[in-house]
């Protein structure tokens, strides 16, 4: 309707990171079985994504732009002109992830569904189990939100009670969903994640992160599940439990080296380009098009 009427609609497409074999095939095929875009054109964050757009046929390459994520400016300009000072104590910084994480159009929490149900539970355990025997250092554990049904904070339950604890055993640990990704990062010693994004923002931040990498994670049949898993090497990754353990430990003394700089090249393929001009090329091409439609 908006084409009849010459109105340009312009779709900006927000979860684009599709970082695992699985999502872009998954993705691709669920977009070649729709009907194809009457959009004046799409915007993404990155060209992977507008690969997986085009590759399905339901777009072109002059149809659709990898601009980047519009709200990494701010994170591009706070990491250029901000110093980036020693955390005061040892701290560890989880960014909790659920068993659906990178495994699209399901139950993120998969009970009856291959996930990564094993990794989420002896994850959550290993940094419990840390933090109780290591009281002189802190942890939080950073949640994407708390309350609704509880899902989350009930599976993290269990993970205490399987460790034989519950959370007022643990005052060395905040579990919250307050606080930005940058402010958190540096403040910490050492980061842990696996499957998101903020893997790749606290490595840019120049801070060393641990992935788990063990449980489903390690299975043959979900390699092409995990994200960024051809770029692992630019992480600590933990084989097990225990190395998992011993990497929490040596992250909190300041032992473990970041890798900013390769982790730089893959923030850029995945999430945007750290020039803080993102915003300014969505500005520029919706002035084009405004400008097309003025003078057409």
């Amino acid at each position: 309707a908006l084409n009849q009427i010459g109105v340009a609609y312009v779709v900006l497409h927000r979860e684009c990171n599709k970082a695992s074999n699985y999502q872009r095939d998954y993705w691709t095929e669920y977009w070649r079985n729709m009907p194809a875009y009457e959009a004046h054109s799409i915007i993404v964050h990155n060209e992977p994504c507008r690969e997986m757009f085009v590759n399905s046929g339901i777009t072109d390459w002059e149809r659709c732009h990898a601009f980047g994520a519009i709200r990494m400016d701010d994170f591009a300009r706070r990491l250029q002109f901000e110093d980036r000072p020693i955390p005061p104590e040892q701290k560890l910084l989880f960014f909790s992830s659920f068993p659906g994480v990178c495994l699209p159009n399901s139950n993120m929490w998969r009970p009856e569904k291959f996930g990564f149900t094993n990794l989420f539970e002896q994850a959550h355990r290993t940094f419990f189990r840390y933090l109780h025997h290591n009281p002189d250092v802190k942890g939080i554990l950073k949640l994407k939100w708390m309350g609704g049904d509880l899902e989350w904070e009930r599976a993290l339950n269990k993970c205490l009670a399987a460790e034989g604890l519950i959370e007022a055993d643990l005052p060395n640990l905040l579990i919250t969903a307050e606080g930005g990704v940058l402010d958190l990062v540096q403040d910490s010693s050492a980061v842990i994640a696996f499957g998101s994004t903020t893997m790749l923002e606290a490595a840019v931040s120049d801070k060393p992160v641990i992935v788990p990498h063990f449980a489903e994670a390690a299975q043959p049949d979900m390699v092409d599940k995990v994200s960024y898993s051809d770029r692992l090497a630019i992480f600590h990754c933990a084989h097990s439990e225990s190395e998992l353990e011993m990497l929490m430990l040596r992250g909190a003394a300041g032992e473990l080296d970041p890798n900013a700089c390769a982790a730089r090249e893959v923030f850029e393929t995945w999430v945007a380009p750290l020039d803080g001009q993102v915003v300014s090329r969505h500005v520029t091409y919706f002035d084009g098009i405004i400008s097309a439609q003025k003078h057409g």
